[in-house]
C-alpha cells in the first residue's frame, strides 16, 4: 500500500485503501451500519437486532440486484429517522459513495457540450465531464424529489433505483469488507 494510506490501483481496477483511508471510510460506514441494524430506531442495537441485521446486510450484499435493497437503503440514508431524506442526508451518502467509488458510471457523466461535425462523414461528438459530489447531489435530488419539496419521501425513493444501486455497490465494496470481513 502506498505511504500515508493513499489510494492505489489493484489488479482488475479494484481500488485498495491504505490504513488511514480505510479508517476514514470505516468511520463513515459504521454509523450507516448501526442505522441498518437498529430495526426499531431507538438508538440501541440489541443482540437480536445485531444478529438479524447482520443476516439482512449479508443477504442484501449478496442479492442479485439492487431492487431488493430499497428498505435497507432508505433506512440507512434516513439519518434522523423522520421518514424522508433531506438534501443533507443525500449529500452525506453521496460523498461516502463517491469516496469508495460506489456511484453508477452513467450517473458520473455530465453533458459538457458537443463538437460539431468536423467532416461530412462523421457524426457530432458529445463531450462529457465527471460530475462532482455536489453535482451528483443535485442530480439525485432532481431525479428523486418529484414534487420539488426539497425532501425525498419513501414513495419517491421507490420510483428510481440509482441510489439503491450505489448502496448495493457500497455493500459489496472492499471498504465495507474492512468493517464486515466475515461475509463470505
Amino acid at each position: 500500500s502506498p505511504p500515508g494510506g493513499a489510494l492505489s490501483g489493484a489488479p482488475g481496477g479494484s481500488p485498495r485503501w491504505g490504513g488511514v483511508a480505510a479508517a476514514a471510510a470505516s468511520a463513515e460506514l459504521v454509523p450507516l451500519l448501526c442505522r441498518l441494524l437498529d430495526a426499531d430506531g431507538d438508538g440501541v442495537v440489541t443482540e437480536r437486532e445485531f444478529l438479524a441485521g447482520q443476516a439482512l446486510v449479508f443477504a442484501a450484499s449478496r442479492a442479485g440486484d439492487a431492487s431488493a435493497l430499497g428498505d435497507a437503503c432508505f433506512r440507512a440514508l434516513d439519518v434522523d429517522g423522520d421518514g424522508v431524506l433531506s438534501r443533507e442526508e443525500v449529500e452525506a451518502a453521496v460523498r461516502l459513495m463517491v469516496r469508495v467509488r460506489a456511484v453508477r458510471p452513467e450517473d458520473q457523466k455530465e453533458n459538457a457540450g458537443q463538437l460539431r461535425k468536423v467532416h461530412k462523414w462523421k457524426k457530432p461528438v458529445r463531450l462529457h465531464k465527471q460530475r462532482s459530489a455536489e453535482s451528483l447531489v443535485e442530480y439525485y435530488m432532481d431525479m428523486y424529489d418529484a414534487n420539488g419539496d426539497g425532501v425525498i419521501s419513501k414513495e419517491e425513493f421507490c420510483q428510481h433505483n440509482a441510489l439503491q444501486q450505489n448502496f448495493f455497490d457500497l455493500l459489496n465494496s472492499a471498504e465495507f469488507d474492512s468493517i464486515f470481513p466475515a461475509r463470505e
